[in-house]
Order: structure tokens, then sequence, then C-alpha cells
């Protein structure tokens, strides 16, 4: 599942032009924090099998090391630039998702008798 995620996203980048509609300002950063936060989630997923006690800072930091050699590659491909913005929408998106998550397994920790 993280390759095919992987996978979408390298593919979604390698096309020319913009992908995301400039209908709201700013709507390829929300575009960016959604895309990297269910990246976030997928990893955490794969990670867990590990049973780390630093799954979700690791998946969020993966997943943002990922969107630093995304905008790599765009910074290739023509019409496409690359952006510190969209890294920092990919680290937002990533590390929303992740204290998102922790709290959710604190609260089902919780639950739990």
């Amino acid at each position: 599942m993280v390759a095919a995620y992987a996978a979408t996203i390298f593919g979604l980048s390698a096309q020319t032009g913009s992908t995301a509609p400039e209908l709201i300002a700013n709507f390829d950063k929300v575009c960016h924090g959604v895309e990297y936060g269910g990246f976030t989630a997928v990893l955490a997923a794969a990670l867990t099998a590990g049973s780390s006690p630093f799954v979700l800072t690791r998946a969020a930091l993966l997943a943002t090391l990922y969107g630093v050699s995304d905008e790599y590659h765009q910074s290739f491909i023509p019409g496409r630039d690359s952006s510190v913005w969209d890294v920092a929408a990919d680290a937002t998106g990533a590390t929303t998702v992740a204290l998102l998550l922790a709290q959710l397994r604190r609260h089902r920790r919780r639950q739990s008798p």
C-alpha cells in the first residue's frame, strides 16, 4: 500500500503543468496537506507491525522527506516548480494526521478495560 501511494504521488507530480485547480487561493496547499496526511496514515499502518513507540513520528518524518524528494522531482518537470511552501504544507498535513492518530490511540487506550 505504501508503494502504491508513493507511486500515485510520483505520477501526479510527473504531469506537466499544475494538477490542482486554482479556484481557491492556495488550494494546492490544502491538496498537499491532505495528500501527505493520507500518506502518513498509510505509513503509520505499515510501520505499526514493528511496534516502535515512535511510529507516528517516523511516519510523519518519512512522509515529509518524501515530500522533499517530490519537490525535487517536480523541479525537472516542464510547467512545474518546486516550492518550500509545498514542503511546508506536506509537513503540516503529515504532522496533523500524526497528532490526530496519537490522540485517537490515547482515547482508545482509555476506553479499553
